[in-house]
């Protein structure tokens, strides 16, 4: 399948999903599948031979792969097509569940359950986020520059010009596919 493919089906999927046509289990299962599907064309572990073979960047998709003898399992067009930018979405909001409203910014992580944690580095104006997010914990809670966030559901973003480290904790990961 090509990448393309997936991400429009994994786009279908979440249209689906907010008209409430296929079941939360289901979305999940894709996004989980989707997840492997990142890890391995993720830019820290390109595979060099398909580097050679495509001919094209391993970071950026292709809208085209040539059957033409001359130029045979080619890509193309790697800088013309919006895959990328969903891919990107998909990955952030979906999987790692990074949502900003405003100045509040979410985490709801619908990762696969075999991951203990992740980083996020975000750039809000003039201020930098390092966020860890720690999964499989007791609790539920959001600490900021060590001391307990008051509210568990987002992160208050401020324009200070300072560099917070920000943790997030998410307790019951059961529900994870």
């Amino acid at each position: 399948m090509e990448q393309r493919e997936l991400i429009s089906i994994i786009d279908e999927y979440i249209e689906f999903m907010d008209r409430k046509q296929i079941t939360k289990d289901s979305y999940k299962r894709i996004l989980y599948n989707y997840n492997d599907y990142i890890t391995t064309l993720s830019i820290s572990n390109p595979k060099r031979n398909d580097v050679l073979k495509y001919k094209v960047e391993p970071y950026v998709f292709a809208a085209d792969v040539y059957s033409n003898e001359q130029f045979k399992a080619q890509g193309g067009w790697t800088w013309y097509t919006g895959a990328s930018a969903w891919f990107y979405r998909i990955a952030l909001v979906d999987i790692l569940g990074f949502n900003l409203r405003g100045n509040k910014l979410y985490i709801k992580p619908n990762v696969a359950k075999t991951w203990k944690d992740y980083k996020i580095t975000y750039k809000y104006h003039d201020t930098v986020y390092e966020i860890k997010v720690l999964l499989k914990q007791k609790v539920n809670e959001i600490i900021v520059d060590n001391k307990v966030n008051n509210n568990n559901d987002y992160i208050e973003l401020k324009n200070d010009k300072k560099h917070h480290v920000v943790t997030v904790k998410v307790g019951d990961m059961n529900d994870k596919v």
